[in-house]
């Protein structure tokens, strides 16, 4: 926002200063500080081919119906330090002759026609107006334009009301050619059944085999037991055997709810495509070593 000895800057300048009618655009399409304020007494047109450059520090009071239509090129060098101030004529601030408040609607605002060629503003204020900044196109520049008390909307672009924060400094560009005409690239969601199958299914098929060798330990230590005659070997083989069998049931229960759903994921991942025979081509695009964009 810009600061308070900025605008106590302006207001001196207005106070100790003469002042500039205009009944239309000026000849001298480079306008100063020195002139200031500038009493707009009706619509300043810049018309094709012409550049009307505003100078940091130029204040404009516009009286109602006036306000400023940008066929050719519009340029605001305004700074932080001093800003070009667009206000209403009864504004006190800039016109301590006014007898009257200002108000919304108080003047038109600035119009840019299909027409108008570079549009570039820095670092103003306008207030009081119909509809701010009104733009029939969307190529235009505002670096820090500050907005205030304006009657219908501060700014858009072809009827399409721009989001702006009254009193802060508001930034809009055009898109670039290459952000304009650069293609959405559709990206397709990752496969996540497919790894979470495999996963699932190698934990269920480790399971099934560390359970297969407990059942193998369990017939082996149930055959030494039998053919033991030592009491100490029967106790061994014996309590060794009853292990292996509760090792192979949790085992095998743990490969039985693993792979299953495993196999069931796998499946859901797979896609039917025309390949030769009409054969099913599983989606690996979620691995980072076979994925590719299609």
């Amino acid at each position: 926002m810009f600061s308070l000895s900025a605008l106590f800057v302006l207001m001196v300048i207005c106070l100790s200063s003469g002042e500039t009618i205009l009944n239309g655009l000026p000849a001298e399409l480079n306008i100063s500080k020195s002139g200031n304020p500038y009493i707009v007494n009706d619509n300043l047109v810049i018309p094709a081919g012409k550049q009307l450059t505003i100078n940091k520090g130029c204040v404009f009071l516009f009286k109602p119906f006036t306000g400023i239509i940008v066929e050719g090129s519009l340029i605001v060098n305004g700074t932080s330090e001093e800003p070009v101030v667009f206000t209403s004529f009864n504004s006190s601030a800039y016109n301590p002759s006014s007898d009257q408040l200002p108000n919304p609607f108080d003047w038109n605002g600035i119009l840019i026609t299909m027409a108008a060629s570079k549009v570039q503003l820095n670092d103003f204020i306008l207030e009081y107006s119909v509809y701010g900044i009104k733009s029939q196109k969307e190529d235009l520049t505002i670096n820090r334009g500050v907005f205030y008390n304006n009657g219908q909307f501060n700014f858009a672009t072809r009827d399409a009301i721009q989001p702006v924060v009254e009193k802060i400094p508001f930034n809009y560009r055009p898109l670039t050619l290459s952000e304009e005409t650069k293609p959405l690239v559709k990206t397709r969601p990752p496969n996540r059944q497919l790894p979470l199958g495999i996963g699932l299914g190698v934990i269920g098929a480790v399971a099934w085999i560390i359970s297969g060798y407990a059942i193998y330990s369990y017939s082996s230590d149930i055959d030494n037991y039998r053919r033991s005659i030592d009491q100490r070997d029967i106790d061994k083989y014996y309590g060794r055997a009853q292990k292996m069998k509760a090792f192979a049931i949790v085992s095998g229960i743990t490969g039985t709810i693993t792979f299953t759903p495993g196999v069931v994921f796998i499946v859901r991942s797979a896609k039917k495509k025309s390949v030769a025979g009409g054969a099913f081509k599983l989606d690996i695009s979620c691995f980072p070593c076979y994925g590719r964009n299609r």
